[in-house]
C-alpha cells in the first residue's frame, strides 16, 4: 500500500460553472495542473471531482489580487469559498518505514495559502508527524525519480496538505513543514526522505 500527499485548500471567490478558483499559494506556472483531478472534499459541492483541462495564473494588478484558475467540465454545483478541495497527488511508490507522532507542536496563526487569513486548529493532540521512507522504482534513474517525486514534494512544502496513509491512522490535514532527502546508497537509484507535518486544519476567520 502506498502513501499519498495531496495539496489541499479552500476555494477563493470567483469560481464559475466551468472553472475553479484555487487558493493563494497554488502554482504560478500556467498549465501546471493540467490533467490533474481536483476533488471537492467539504463545503458546497462536496463529493464532486473533475479533471483540470487547463490552468492559468493571473498576476495581481492593483486593486485585483492574483487569480489561480482551473478549467473543468460543467460542475453540478459550482464551488464557493466554503468548498475545500484537494489536488496534485504525489503517491510514493513504497510505504514509509516509519511514521512517528510527536508533540504538542507549536502552531502559529497567520496568513496561510487559502486567500484569506486563517487559523490552524491544533485539534485534540496538536501533534506533529514525522514520516521517513525510501523512493525507489526498478528501472528508474535518479533524474526520473526526482522529476516524478522529489520536485512535486518540494512544491507542496509550506502548504496545507491532506494525507492518505496505508492504515488510515494518520489520515487528515497537515501543514507540510519540512522535507529532506538524500541519495539512498543501498539502492543504486533511489532516495531516502524525511518529511515533517504539523497537525491541523485551516479554518477561515469570520
Amino acid at each position: 500500500m502506498s502513501f499519498s500527499v495531496w495539496q489541499a485548500g479552500i476555494c477563493a471567490a470567483g469560481s464559475t460553472s466551468t472553472t475553479i478558483r484555487l487558493a493563494r499559494g497554488s502554482s504560478t506556472d500556467d498549465d501546471f495542473y493540467n490533467g490533474s483531478t481536483v476533488e471537492i472534499t467539504a463545503g458546497l459541492g462536496n463529493g464532486q471531482s473533475k479533471v483540470l483541462t487547463d490552468y492559468a495564473y493571473t498576476a495581481p494588478a492593483y486593486p485585483s489580487p492574483a487569480y489561480y484558475t482551473g478549467t473543468v467540465s460543467t460542475w453540478t454545483t459550482t464551488p464557493d469559498i466554503t468548498s475545500v478541495y484537494r489536488i496534485y497527488e504525489v503517491e510514493l511508490p513504497l510505504t514509509p518505514f516509519r511514521c512517528k507522532e510527536t508533540g504538542p507542536a507549536r502552531i502559529k496563526t497567520g496568513d496561510l495559502p487559502g486567500g484569506e487569513p486563517f487559523l490552524i486548529s491544533e485539534g485534540l493532540k496538536g501533534t506533529q508527524l514525522i514520516v521517513e521512507g525510501y523512493i525507489y522504482e526498478s528501472g528508474q534513474t535518479l533524474a526520473q525519480l526526482k522529476t516524478s517525486y522529489i520536485d512535486p514534494l518540494r512544491f507542496l512544502r509550506y502548504k496545507q496538505v491532506e494525507l492518505d496513509t496505508p492504515d488510515s491512522m494518520y489520515d487528515g490535514f497537515y501543514i507540510f513543514e519540512d522535507f529532506q532527502f538524500d541519495q539512498a546508497y543501498q539502492h543504486p537509484a533511489g532516495f531516502k526522505y524525511k518529511m515533517l507535518f504539523k497537525k491541523g486544519s485551516l479554518f477561515a476567520v469570520l
